[in-house]
């Protein structure tokens, strides 16, 4: 028996109000999966309805993501689709929005994300 495996159904679980940074973010729900503070290392699911967009952001660790499904716009236009594995180094500053929606699986490792206005 594997007593260090933990497997999270994530399929029957409902997303959240995507609140992360205090207030609720337009359309975009969340799934918390799995976070470790001391090493700042956090994974979630990220849904982001048509028409939505992520904050302008900075990277104070390293983001890392997955496009599982549809389709995300970087502010300079570079456009995500599904299967793409994206990379964000620290220090990197950006928003993100999706014309026809779109769910990540999203990786943080090193530090979180700061809201920028």
């Amino acid at each position: 028996i594997m007593k260090k495996r933990q497997v999270i159904e994530t399929s029957n679980k409902e997303l959240i109000p995507y609140k992360r940074y205090g207030e609720k973010t337009n359309d975009l729900s969340w799934l918390p999966i799995s976070k470790d503070d001391d090493s700042k290392y956090e994974v979630y699911l990220i849904k982001f309805d048509p028409g939505s967009s992520s904050n302008f952001h900075r990277h104070n660790g390293n983001e890392e993501f997955y496009v599982i499904d549809g389709e995300l716009i970087d502010d300079d236009g570079k456009i995500f689709k599904t299967g793409d594995y994206v990379k964000f180094e620290k220090g990197s500053e950006h928003s993100s929005y999706s014309k026809i929606g779109c769910k990540l699986l999203v990786i943080l490792y090193g530090g979180t994300n700061e809201i920028l206005e």
